[in-house]
């Protein structure tokens, strides 16, 4: 009696191509959520708090962040408000240059000019939020390498 093989590699080939979608969308969605969270707490941190002044709102609504697949940007959270596309440009292209060649990046950042000298002053403008970013990026991977696809 001889035995026949009915492994289908194409069939496997999509099996793990779905899987990889799949496990990729969670990825980003863990990212997306916490760029939000790291948005939304660099702007609402106050000077009380050790944040810094919001004098023109420049500093403050230049706070997004991206996620970059392969070094293209897949996600810019950034609302640049009228006179900060260079602030924009600079940090697009830091952004690329910092990510990595293969796989998923996310990037939390200030883009105007000043933000690092507001930092150097000993004022919070992204440092904190940076920090928790990734302790909460950390939890959120942990959560998805422990979920059955």
């Amino acid at each position: 009696m001889d035995v026949k093989v009915k492994y289908n590699p194409r069939g496997t080939a999509q099996l793990n191509a779905q899987f990889l979608a799949k496990a990729e969308a969670d990825a980003i969605r863990a990212m997306q959520y916490c760029g939000e969270e790291f948005v939304k707490t660099a702007r609402d941190f106050t000077k009380p708090q050790g944040g810094f002044n919001n004098q023109t709102g420049n500093l403050r609504s230049s706070i997004g962040y991206y996620i970059l697949k392969n070094k293209t940007i897949l996600v810019n959270s950034t609302k640049w408000s009228k006179g900060t596309a260079t602030g924009e440009q600079k940090a697009v292209e830091e952004a690329k240059k910092n990510a990595h060649s293969n796989g998923l990046t996310l990037i939390g950042v200030a883009g105007m000019s000043y933000a690092s000298a507001v930092e150097s002053r000993g004022l919070n403008v992204i440092s904190l939020q940076g920090d928790l970013m990734i302790i909460d990026l950390t939890t959120m991977f942990k959560r998805l390498a422990k979920k059955k696809y």
